[in-house]
């Protein structure tokens, strides 16, 4: 074990004198470790003449070393009882210059978590910045494949350490996090108000700056000098399906199965009904007790006026599967969370839905524009969603609905308006539906209002949805460790995923003050919001936002809980919005 540790030293050593021969900053380079490798990187760091590093991060499998023989690493190694006196007592009291940075998987064994904790408590003490993470749905043995992907959290944190020398929450970190961001250059496009820190994009989103051009256009041009005839010289009558269409590139739908019309609790009413009539002789409608209530209302009316029809509730009636009966005709679930943000998996609940032979509908309100989507993928069969939040269209902006293609011919729209007639200019007194989506369509489209949409959907047009993702995860991570840096008695606690993969483009915070403290944010210039009866919600939209934006949210935050003056702000809900 010596014999490894000097040759470590050695090598390290030689980068350091041959940086400027080899074309970089000797005082850049970052100590990895892993597995065992992050005990030996530990002994390599902890001698008076250790090289000058930028910083070291461990992965895993750091172990305190005392008693040394609780270590399995030493055991295969052959430490014996004086190596393991001589180096645990450096493990542990470290003269070390630079960041320490310790990752383990959430995932791993308690004993091997608290080890962990251990080495971070002792280190701290020494070190100048140690940190402790713990990397969502991770062990000890597939924590080191972080490391290949470009783009991973765990590669952009080694990054900036190396570039930045710093520790890898503070300032000049989240600095080098934003010039390395693909998508910092799509804040520009937004209207943004000076000294505003914007955490509510997923519940109304930012303005695009082209909004107002082209709504302007729509006014003043194509209904101020084109009146009527712009229904057709300016494409009004077609906007419906051609910003379906657009939408569906962004929820991974095939052209002509989606379209833009109505809100989310019309179109609901729409589906809702269509599928009761496509699943003749079922009456259940299901949905979550947990689900945004508008859509619980929805199904609630309609088991008003139709007889027979009953709503059962996930969780306040019983499991999924427990109500997945014959009766069920169709199953009305939220892609994401809208308190806590928990994504579920769409696959295999819309699989376990259609094998006990109901339709399954997705809400999408916060899953389009937040992350990937694939409906056509997953074989959906009916889908809403709203597109002033992560898509950027304005207060009461249209919503969309989706139906499988394989549904139009049966599928029928409830509600049969002029829109949806096959040949609404013929002025028949007798209905008869259009083909294909153009059916859910009712009465005449809000065509200012698309115009917003449309201004939104051209910046849409050049984002990658895995630049996207991506980004949204790295920022709900850094925001929930920059929380739980903060000081406990502070009493905040998370109720979101943990894991970024189970987590939709939010994270949110139970605190029982937490309308209070979120005012007092929102006067600071922190704009989040609060979901009753506890809970503080962080929306992360990767368009408008930056890594300093995180930084300094939290900061504020930070600043309010411990000068108390969160405590001078109203907590009475009252009719406020909130």
């Amino acid at each position: 074990m010596t014999e490894i540790v000097d040759d470590v030293r050695r090598a390290v050593r030689w980068l350091a004198d041959n940086a400027d021969e080899l074309g970089f900053d000797p005082e850049r380079i970052v100590l990895v470790g892993h597995s065992a490798g992050a005990h030996l990187a530990a002994m390599v760091m902890t001698k008076a003449d250790a090289p000058k590093l930028a910083g070291a991060v461990f992965l895993s499998g750091v172990f305190d070393l005392e008693p040394v023989r609780r270590s399995y690493v030493n055991d295969d190694a052959k430490m014996n009882a004086e190596e393991a006196k001589t180096n645990s007592p450096a493990l542990l009291a470290p003269a070390v210059i630079c960041p320490v940075h310790i990752y383990v998987g959430d995932s791993e064994t308690e004993e091997f978590k608290r080890q962990s904790q251990l080495m971070h408590d002792a280190w701290c003490q020494k070190v100048p910045a140690c940190t402790l993470s713990v990397l969502g749905n991770r062990n000890h043995f597939n924590i080191v494949f972080d490391l290949t992907l470009l783009q991973s959290r765990l590669f952009n944190r080694i990054t900036a350490t190396a570039k930045a020398g710093c520790n890898v929450t503070d300032l000049a970190a989240m600095k080098v996090f934003d010039q390395a961001d693909k998508l910092a250059c799509e804040r520009a496009k937004f209207q943004m108000p000076e000294g505003v820190i914007y955490l509510d994009g997923n519940s109304l989103g930012a303005l695009p700056k082209a909004a107002p051009v082209r709504v302007k256009e729509i006014v003043e041009k194509e209904w101020g000098e084109g009146l009527i005839r712009s229904w057709g010289e300016a494409g009004w009558y077609k906007k419906p399906l051609e910003l379906g269409d657009r939408i569906g590139g962004l929820i991974g739908a095939a052209a002509g199965q989606t379209v833009v019309a109505d809100s989310i609790s019309v179109n609901l009413f729409k589906l809702v009904c269509a599928a009761l009539e496509m699943r003749s002789g079922r009456k259940r409608l299901i949905t979550d007790e947990s689900n945004f209530p508008s859509d619980i209302y929805v199904l609630q009316g309609i088991e008003r006026i139709l007889p027979g029809v009953e709503v059962k509730l996930i969780g306040r009636d019983g499991s999924l599967d427990e109500l997945l009966e014959d009766s069920a005709a169709a199953v009305l679930l939220t892609g994401v969370d809208f308190k806590t943000g928990a994504c579920l998996e769409m696959q295999q609940v819309t699989e376990r839905v259609q094998a006990s032979g109901a339709l399954m509908i997705w809400d999408l309100a916060h899953s389009a524009g937040a992350l990937s989507v694939d409906l056509d993928y997953i074989n959906a069969d009916m889908a809403v969603g709203c597109t002033y939040k992560y898509l950027n269209a304005g207060p009461g902006a249209p919503a969309f609905l989706y139906v499988a293609s394989r549904h139009h011919a049966v599928a029928r729209n409830p509600i049969s308006g002029w829109f949806g007639h096959k040949d609404p200019f013929a002025f028949d007194a007798d209905y008869a539906p259009a083909d294909g989506i153009r059916q859910f369509l009712v009465g005449t489209p809000p065509i200012v209002s698309y115009g917003a949409l449309e201004a939104s959907l051209d910046i849409w047009e050049g984002v990658s949805m895995t630049d996207l993702r991506t980004k949204s995860m790295a920022m709900g991570d850094l925001f929930i460790e920059l929380m739980e840096a903060l000081d406990p008695s502070y009493g905040f606690t998370l109720v979101s995923p943990r894991d970024a993969s189970k987590r939709g483009s939010q994270v949110s915070f139970r605190h029982k003050d937490g309308l209070a403290i979120m005012r007092a944010l929102i006067e600071k210039g922190v704009i989040g919001d609060f979901r009753a009866p506890d809970i503080l919600r962080f929306g992360f939209t990767p368009l408008t936002l930056s890594f300093e934006d995180i930084w300094q949210a939290v900061n504020i935050l930070n600043d309010i809980m411990k000068t108390g003056r969160w405590r001078d702000v109203s907590s009475d809900r009252g009719a406020a919005v909130t």
